[in-house]
Formats: C-alpha cells, sequence, structure tokens
C-alpha cells in the first residue's frame, strides 16, 4: 500500500511539473522576444521598449528628437518606449551644443547603472530620480554624436 501511494504522488509531481511548464510555454507564445544585438551589431533604439533589456549591447539613433538638456555631458531623447538618457564621454566639454528639439544620432554602449550613478551636483534632483529609475543609460563617446 505504501509503494501504491509514493508511485500515486510521483505522478501528480510529475502532472504537476509539466502542466507549470506548458502554462510558462503559453505565457510567452506569441511575445514579442526583447531585441538583441549580435557580436558588435547595434539594435536601433527606437525598437527599445525598456533599455534594461539591451544592457550589455549596443543601440543607435538616426534623428532623435532631445526632449532635455539638464546636465553639461548628459541629456534625453525620445526612445521607442520611455525617454532614454544619453551620456556624453568626453575627457573635457564636448565640442559641440545639443538643445531641446534638435535631432541627434549615435551610436552607443547600453549601461546598466544603480543610484550612485547620479551622485553630484550634476544632475537636478527630478532627472536624477528618473535617471535612476530608468537603471540603464547609454554612453557615447562625444565624437560619436551628430546633430541634425
Amino acid at each position: 500500500m505504501r509503494r501504491l501511494w509514493q508511485d500515486r504522488v510521483f505522478v501528480v509531481s510529475l502532472v504537476v511539473a509539466a502542466v507549470a511548464v506548458l502554462i510558462g510555454l503559453v505565457g510567452t507564445y506569441g511575445a514579442d522576444p526583447p531585441p538583441t544585438s549580435g557580436a558588435g551589431e547595434a539594435v536601433d533604439l527606437a525598437d527599445v521598449d525598456d533599455l534594461r533589456d539591451v544592457v550589455g549591447g549596443r543601440v543607435s539613433a538616426r534623428g532623435a528628437e532631445v526632449e532635455s538638456v539638464p546636465a553639461d555631458e548628459g541629456f534625453w531623447v525620445s526612445g521607442g518606449g520611455d525617454p532614454v538618457w544619453v551620456q556624453i564621454g568626453t575627457a573635457g566639454e564636448s565640442p559641440f551644443v545639443v538643445e531641446p528639439g534638435d535631432r541627434v544620432s549615435f551610436t552607443g554602449s547600453v549601461v546598466a547603472h544603480g543610484p550612485d550613478f547620479v551622485l553630484g551636483p550634476e544632475f537636478p534632483a527630478e532627472d536624477a530620480e528618473d535617471i535612476v529609475a530608468a537603471g540603464a543609460h547609454v554612453e557615447v563617446e562625444a565624437d560619436d554624436v551628430r546633430l541634425g
């Protein structure tokens, strides 16, 4: 009798596991996978809903609209989902001035960040909160940004 009970428990456990796997598969069926980039290949920023999905990869933007410029070496652009923070990498002052409404083109690396990324006087409080909430930003070398 005990052996029969153990066999039933085993079979029920297998059925529960199979149902859980099927539910997981059905839940992802038809869902669009996040964009990915191959070795060095950049994903179009307009196709990215959440920048955190492509951390470690590269994105490119062609004619993205600058929404605001709250920092000397950083600005917000329109992305595929929420606005995206673009951080300019430069040893000094960047060789151009970006203003809200400008169109920019660039290719950069997607980097995850924590709350310490916004420490310092450069970021206004509201922008710092939004940057931290985003969880990732795009780092672009100054030479890789084109206006227009």
